[in-house]
């Protein structure tokens, strides 16, 4: 196995046996206290305690980026970035199947190996320029027509009520999942034909991004929206009917 590909396996084989562990666990769910549309649960912090611990172990020197106890630190130069559970409103809600852990290595600042576990799904990992794999089968993009597009939105209601007025005559129609992982995940495998993240934190999109990249999505930030598309012909037209709507790609409401 290539190198950046070894690395997302090791993150994986980490990712479900903290799931495992954390499965012993009955769930308990609070609020957060950051927002008042934010959850944490008990598997959030023993997930991302216990990856932690086993990166620590095997990697002292690397720095860890991570929702929970390492938010503060930044993404910069060299680390590991963990997401316990993406989708934790979800996981707390019982969709199960619309969640999941995942976590990225970056070095000097590049994207090389990332693994997203959703063990109602499957397990998947992506090594820089050597692929984006699903259960061990390789992950490539279905290019389509704008017109014939799934449009995924992560953002907030207001954001939402601004952004698909802009697009629903020109997309098939929009989805929200609720998870980052699930949104890159299947823009990758080509279900979604464009997803546009506006709730940016770095455990949300670095490790996703990734797999979207591997198996040939065009991808483009502006400000603090990330977008993604089948295509670079689909991005170029998001952007262009964004713009032309006046879609203030600086300034978007924070929690």
């Amino acid at each position: 196995m290539k190198k950046n590909l070894k690395m997302a396996s090791f993150l994986l084989s980490i990712e479900k046996k903290a799931y495992y562990y954390a499965k012993k666990q009955t769930v308990v769910v609070s609020d957060k206290g950051v927002s008042k549309h934010d959850l944490v649960t008990n598997y959030d912090t023993s997930i991302e305690k216990f990856i932690s611990n086993k990166l620590h172990k095997y990697f002292p020197n690397i720095k860890i980026v991570s929702e929970e106890f390492s938010s503060e630190v930044k993404p910069e130069g060299t680390f590991f970035i963990i997401d316990p559970i993406d989708g934790t409103i979800n996981f707390a809600n019982h969709i199960t199947d619309r969640c999941g852990i995942q976590m990225a290595y970056v070095e000097n600042g590049e994207t090389l190996s990332s693994a997203i576990f959703i063990p109602k799904i499957g397990e998947f990992i992506a090594g820089k320029d050597e692929g984006a794999y699903k259960n061990k089968k390789r992950i490539l993009v279905k290019q389509n027509d704008l017109s014939h597009c799934l449009l995924a939105l992560d953002a907030h209601v207001e954001e939402t009520c601004k952004i698909l007025p802009m697009l629903k005559d020109y997309v098939l129609n929009f989805r929200k999942s609720g998870a980052a992982c699930i949104d890159h995940l299947f823009t990758a495998q080509g279900f979604f034909g464009v997803y546009i993240e506006c709730i940016c934190k770095p455990w949300d999109y670095i490790p996703g991004e990734i797999f979207c990249k591997e198996s040939g999505c065009a991808l483009k930030q502006i400000g603090r929206y990330h977008l993604t598309a089948c295509s670079k012909m689909v991005l170029d037209n998001v952007i262009k009917i964004l713009k032309n709507a006046k879609l203030d790609f600086e300034n978007i409401k924070k929690e």
